[in-house]
């Protein structure tokens, strides 16, 4: 699968707001720009899909009213749009979610001539049709979308599929030290939002093992593998095993006394391992040191899923070529009205004269991002020239 654009109005500070989406895709932008609450809102994206949305909401301490912009409150529906392609297949996934509901009132799932619609209108009869010919009533109460709760038999195969794909994704918050140290029982199928449910995700990747600890020994010669093992109230802890002198002395380190660029690094392969399709780390380049940039860099771009990643270093950037930089490198602002707009950061014209002669980190710390926001405000006043 792969996404091609998102559109979303009310969800926090992404009020008619849209990106078109590549492979690899690198955001940048001042603090408060809006990159964060973007892969909350993939997060949220992908929750739907899995049904309890109250659960989430705690996980993340949230409320239902923080959802809706402060200027939108009156308006407790989220709008969005998803455009994706599967195979050789147009997909698109449209919603409306009613914030004091915690489920999708409105959705229509099409992938290619497939078309499944829902009505759910509170204190109404609610009912889904396929390709317009069968009505069902919704005899059963739901979070998030209906696709939480139908059961395999009422969608098709390729459907399923693309519900499966939806429901794998996983958007990350900055990997904390803190939770990437501790022991933890929850396997949720991923390292958690802020790495909390690492040592229970590795201790599971059994087959997998052997790659992670090859590319990492690769860039980091100390190290010598890595170990999770489970203690008898069923949590487990991982520990790190170093050596030193041509391996003539080997100890292990518990993760607690760990060097936290490694244990980045750890979580984000293993992530990167499991089979989904889509994936967003925030603040990528958080205790990772020079030396291992360019290999992280190149593991995301090269990886099979579709990946997001936001970053405030431009070293990270330096270390993408021109082209990739000019189609990947996606700039967040804030409007007067505190609304979260992007743009490819290499399309203005300031920017783009000096990717020429710089590389693209250069270009960027070279770049006064408030004057940036000024030149963007004035290019949007002024009318397209008509040829």
């Amino acid at each position: 699968m792969h996404i091609m654009k998102i559109k979303v109005d009310n969800f926090k500070s992404l009020v008619d707001f849209e990106i078109d989406l590549s492979k690899f895709n690198c955001i940048v932008g001042l603090n408060g720009s809006g990159k964060s609450t973007f892969l909350q809102f993939v997060s949220f994206l992908s929750q739907l899909m899995r049904g309890d949305m109250k659960g989430w909401f705690r996980k993340r301490k949230w409320k239902a009213e923080d959802i809706p912009h402060f200027l939108h409150n009156f308006n407790r529906t989220v709008h969005f749009e998803i455009q994706f392609q599967y195979g050789f297949q147009q997909g698109l996934w449209r919603s409306d979610y009613l914030v004091d509901t915690f489920c999708s009132i409105y959705e229509k799932f099409m992938l290619g001539k497939n078309e499944f619609e829902v009505f759910n209108t509170p204190g109404q009869q609610g009912k889904y049709t396929f390709n317009g010919k069968r009505t069902e009533k919704i005899n059963f109460n739901y979070q998030g979308s209906i696709f939480s709760q139908l059961a395999d038999e009422e969608v098709t195969d390729a459907f399923e599929k693309m519900i499966q794909c939806f429901r794998s994704t996983h958007s990350f918050d900055p990997l904390s030290p803190y939770y990437l140290k501790r022991r933890s029982k929850s396997a949720s199928g991923s390292i958690g939002f802020g790495g909390e449910d690492l040592a229970p995700f590795v201790f599971e990747l059994r087959d997998h093992r052997s790659e992670i600890i090859r590319k990492i020994k690769a860039v980091y010669p100390e190290f010598n593998s890595f170990v999770s093992s489970s203690h008898p109230d069923g949590s487990k802890q991982l520990a790190i095993d170093e050596q030193y002198r041509n391996g003539s002395i080997q100890y292990t380190v518990p993760a607690r006394l760990a060097n936290d660029g490694v244990l980045r690094i750890i979580a984000m392969l293993a992530q990167l391992i499991e089979k989904n399709p889509f994936l967003l780390f925030d603040e990528i380049e958080n205790g990772i040191n020079q030396e291992l940039v360019a290999f992280l860099l190149k593991e995301l771009v090269d990886a099979k899923q579709q990946i997001v990643v936001t970053t405030h270093s431009p070293l990270f950037l330096n270390y993408l070529d021109d082209d990739l930089a000019r189609d990947c490198v996606q700039y967040f602002y804030k409007t007067p009205e505190g609304f979260t707009r992007c743009k490819k950061f290499f399309s203005l014209p300031s920017t783009s004269k000096k990717l020429g002669t710089l590389g693209p980190g250069e270009a960027i710390a070279d770049t006064d991002l408030y004057r940036l926001n000024e030149e963007i405000e004035q290019l949007d006043r002024t009318p397209e020239k008509e040829d």
